[in-house]
């Protein structure tokens, strides 16, 4: 029958005195007096390797995670950061592309207003008849960014801008320097009688077929 290694008091004391003498005290219960490897210790040393391993190993774990987090919040303010960055540079395409926009359209009515302005001027040397002349050239005058200015006639063709004046002249001859003086409502000397008169504000208010109409009647604007 094998010895145990470790017996309880109460047991110790039922064995054979030649077996008993086999064991020591070990606390409360005996075991065998052998020399050599404690297998016991050696298990417990193991455990406890075990243990401190796994401890180690958790700690490290536990280090690499928070690492790891960190790493991640790091990434997250990084792309919150670049987002904002990228926001804010398509607001200023937005802004930019909008002032660019503003530009262009303003030089492009400095220019149409140039063209209609030279064509007035062309037909009256008074500022205030050259200004609606200027106005009602407007409608013919456009302009691109590739062609620059460009007159057309009610059909779309090309104008010059003689002909376009030429066309001013005749829709609206009270407006034009010395197209009063002939015609059947002319005040010239065989006229006779005293030529009608409107306040330059309501003649304005006018649209352009009443304006004619009004100055085939030989009514006259006055300031």
């Amino acid at each position: 029958m094998a010895l145990e290694y470790k017996v309880t008091k109460e047991d110790h004391g039922k064995l054979d005195e030649v077996v008993q003498g086999l064991y020591k005290a070990d606390g409360d219960d005996f075991r065998l007096d052998v020399t050599g490897t404690d297998d016991a210790k050696e298990i417990k040393e193991a455990l406890r390797k075990e243990r401190e391993a796994r401890r180690t190993g958790q700690q490290k774990i536990d280090d690499l995670e928070k690492a790891n987090g960190q790493a991640e919040q790091d990434r997250l303010k990084e792309k919150g950061e670049f987002k904002e960055l990228w926001e804010n540079a398509e607001k200023a395409k937005v802004t930019t592309a909008k002032e660019l926009s503003e530009l262009k359209d303003k030089i492009a009515n400095g220019a149409r207003t140039e063209s209609a302005l030279a064509v007035a001027l062309g037909l009256t040397k008074d500022t205030g008849r050259a200004e609606l002349l200027k106005k009602e050239a407007l409608q013919f005058i456009s302009h691109t960014e590739e062609g620059g200015v460009k007159l057309s006639n009610p059909d779309g063709t090309a104008w010059t801008a003689e002909q376009l004046g030429e066309h001013l002249t005749k829709t609206y001859p009270f407006l034009v320097d010395g197209s009063q003086s002939s015609g059947g409502g002319a005040n010239g000397d065989g006229g006779g009688g005293t030529a009608k008169t409107i306040q330059r504000a309501d003649f304005d208010a006018k649209n352009p077929t009443e304006k004619a109409a009004l100055m085939k009647d030989g009514t006259k604007v006055v300031d």
